[in-house]
């Protein structure tokens, strides 16, 4: 295999798995940074911390259920999978382990990789994220299974923050160069739909087209972003062509994500009725995903992440440092081929092949040759290895023209919304969270639809981040304080059990230990993850983790940083209040933040 300080790795284990947030903040993280710096190491910090430990959305290092089927945290397979018929444009959808699947016809259309960017449809839910060349419109599609969706009308309900967002989103891409219109609900060929439009004196007019359809438990939303009257009516015909088919896809080859380390994600085109398990490390840190052939002579096919090259060394030719591999074995191994090359669009694969006798062609578990290939999929590492005989050398190859067109990315990077996990199963029904300012500068209110009650909190100098907590259906909010460096979210849950603050922590104390251990266990020795610890602050009860991050990925002094949760209760609800903050900078303010939280017996002034 190839060795691990290839290409100017710093241990490939510790590089993969820090690399997505780490390697982000190197450069704001220094002794005499700007109050916006930190804020920017602060939110990127909480991408690691706060979204794992966002305990009342039930949010999890890794999903419990995957955990169990493949016995690592460390691995995961992505439900959501994309195939091809044999009618031309027509794509089919399907979600594993269900007994149906869907067809849509998208002529025309074709998948956006952009150069330097992940593409967005590695998120667990994501299906697809595609453009039509010709008029420039572009399409995603998402599947979740939602607890308590039952109809079209819960999905809509279910999805109405995200759509939200995504208009206010836009309104700040367009700002002073146009206008952008509210979120209305319209009827287009007998289907409900979400549309907002927009005007850019750059860009043109465009609107935005919201489907929420449901199936069998799993509430769809497919969106489509179209620039004239003649596109909309392609994307409704579009929304017309969707059929939803009885049974499993039989016979077509699956694009099927893989999940490593909580991190690098890969989609590889693979037959569908292959099989695929997690074959623990070596090689690669982590381990890999074994692929089954159903019916060739192959044993198996294996890739899995080695790391990630810095960027100062990925100029250099992973060829010749595949080539200086291949001589290194060469004078132990009876015949090692030559270093050849397969190429897509995707990346190129540069591979030897070993011979590995003695061979016996009356034995089916015997092999002539192996094959081991790396890929460099914008500066992460993978490799793949796989056994072979003569007769089976195109299937071989087949493979490896495969592993070439795969797509590797970051889902720290590439996820900003929340999985379906983010509600409890009465969430549909647990009414809306509610966010008003007040009269007081700086102080904001916090309501759930229904209650005689509210909460006000001072929270001056923050602004909404880009997080992805608002989301979430228990949270009320995801703001950051640019001075102070602050990130905080808030959320509600509804229990039966807890009755007081004590209670609340005992409901969360599971979940925060979990995932404060499933960070540990993936934090090199450098870098420090403290125990979850009770401290008191001013008669409350706080739970805090102290984390340092690896002083050779920061490179710099120590950094270290405090990642807070309080979880009070009033009224029938557990509240969790998140903060991430720098250790010695910002415990006042937090202070401050957490004494000015006043519950008010009735409903607030409208």
């Amino acid at each position: 295999m190839l060795p691990v300080e290839i290409g100017g790795y710093k241990g490939a284990e510790e590089e993969m798995i820090f690399s997505s947030w780490l390697g982000d903040i190197r450069e704001v993280i220094r002794p005499r940074q700007t109050a916006a710096a930190r804020a920017i190491r602060i939110t990127r910090l909480a991408l690691l911390f706060g979204v794992v430990l966002r305990v009342a959305c039930g949010l999890a290092w890794a999903s419990e259920e995957d955990a169990s089927k493949s016995g690592t945290a460390s691995f995961r397979v992505f439900p959501n999978q994309v195939f091809t018929t044999g009618k031309p444009g027509q794509l089919g959808l399907y979600i594993g382990g269900e007994d149906w699947h869907l067809l849509i016809d998208m002529p025309g259309y074709e998948r956006i990789s952009e150069v330097g960017k992940p593409p967005e449809f590695f998120m667990p839910e994501h299906f697809l994220f595609m453009r039509h060349p010709a008029s420039g419109t572009t399409a995603s599609i998402l599947a979740e299974k939602v607890p308590g969706a039952d109809g079209e009308r819960a999905c809509r309900e279910w999805h109405a923050p995200y759509t939200s967002k995504a208009r206010d989103q836009t309104a700040r891409h367009v700002g002073n160069r146009g206008t952008v219109g509210k979120v209305v609900e319209v009827e287009r060929h007998g289907k409900r739909l979400q549309v907002f439009d927009s005007e850019d004196r750059q860009f043109g007019p465009r609107q935005a087209i919201f489907w929420f359809p449901w199936y069998r438990g799993h509430c769809f939303d497919i969106h489509f972003n179209v620039t004239s009257p003649v596109a909309e009516e392609e994307a409704l015909k579009i929304f017309d062509s969707l059929t939803y088919v009885p049974g499993k896809p039989v016979g077509v080859e699956i694009s099927r994500g893989f999940g490593f380390a909580g991190r690098t994600l890969m989609r590889l085109s693979v037959p569908i009725a292959w099989q695929y398990r997690h074959r623990p490390g070596p090689p690669g840190p982590v381990g890999g995903a074994e692929l089954l052939p159903s019916s060739t002579p192959i044993a198996s096919f294996l890739v899995f992440p080695l790391g990630t090259r810095s960027p100062g060394v990925r100029e250099r030719s992973l060829h010749d440092e595949v080539e200086a591999n291949r001589r290194s074995i060469e004078r132990r191994m009876q015949f090692v081929s030559p270093v050849r090359q397969v190429c897509s669009t995707g990346t190129c694969v540069y591979f030897f092949d070993l011979s590995v006798g003695p061979f016996l062609s009356s034995d089916p578990h015997s092999y002539e040759y192996h094959r081991q290939g790396w890929a460099d999929f914008d500066g992460r590492i993978m490799g793949l290895s796989l056994l072979y005989r003569d007769d089976s050398k195109e299937d071989a190859q087949r493979m490896t023209e495969a592993f070439s067109r795969a797509q590797v990315a970051d889902l720290a990077v590439s996820s900003p919304r929340p999985a379906a996990t983010c509600s409890n199963p009465a969430a549909l029904s647990a009414g809306k969270k509610l966010v008003f300012t007040t009269g007081q500068q700086g102080q904001l209110g916090l309501h759930l639809e229904g209650e005689d009650w509210h909460l006000l909190v001072d929270m001056p100098g923050f602004e909404p981040d880009d997080s992805g907590a608002a989301d979430c259906t228990d949270v009320f909010l995801g703001m950051s304080n640019q001075s102070t460096g602050i990130k905080v979210s808030v959320a509600a849950e509804r229990v039966d059990g807890p009755t007081d603050a004590e209670s609340c922590r005992r409901h969360y104390a599971t979940r925060l230990q979990q995932t404060r251990d499933a960070i540990a266990r993936d934090t090199p020795e450098s870098g420090i993850v403290g125990p979850v610890v009770d401290v008191e602050m001013n008669g409350k009860i706080v739970q805090l983790v102290k984390a340092r991050p690896p002083k050779s990925q920061v490179g710099g002094p120590d950094v270290e940083v405090k990642l807070l949760n309080w979880f009070p209760y009033y009224r029938g609800f557990c509240f969790t209040f998140f903060l991430v903050f720098q250790a010695a900078e910002a415990e006042k303010e937090v202070q401050r933040f957490l004494d000015s939280v006043t519950y008010v017996n009735h409903p607030p002034p409208r």
